[in-house]
């Protein structure tokens, strides 16, 4: 179902904020893989699977890619990124463009040029609440859905 609804707000122009596995069910959707379990898969990974307990914590620096919607956004080129996943892209679907990187080259943040307002980042900033840039956001989705 997930996967379907994805494809169905990316061909509709929807708007569309992927958040943690909302990230890695539209990079598949749209053709991508993911690395299964990064601690396994990609040597020298940072540890991307934190306790829930540091849910509302940022644990490491996100770099976000010039020029791109997301970086527009949150009007930054970095942002500090809380991590509770073992998954990641693998292979970036071939519609979706590069938005955002973890130091260890872990991809944090995708978009989809061709869509009106469709995003998706691979932390929770629904769970850092006091970051303006998490707030702005938000604030880009709920505007871009009045549209």
């Amino acid at each position: 179902m997930e996967i379907a609804l994805a494809c169905w707000a990316a061909e509709e122009g929807k708007p569309l904020l992927g958040i943690c596995r909302g990230l890695q069910v539209l990079n598949v959707a749209l053709g991508g893989t993911l690395h299964q379990d990064l601690a396994t898969e990609v040597p020298g990974a940072l540890q991307h699977d934190q306790p829930d307990t540091l849910a509302g914590a940022a644990v490491h620096h996100v770099r976000l890619i010039p020029t791109t919607k997301l970086e527009s956004v949150l009007a930054a080129s970095d942002a500090q990124a809380n991590s509770l996943h073992h998954q990641a892209v693998k292979d970036l679907a071939p519609r979706l463009r590069l938005a955002a990187l973890a130091p260890d080259g872990i991809v944090e943040g995708v978009e989809l040029p061709s869509h009106p307002f469709a995003l998706a980042v691979q932390w929770h900033p629904e769970r850092l609440p006091g970051q303006p840039e998490m707030q702005a956001l938000f604030r880009a989705l709920t505007q871009a859905a009045r549209r």
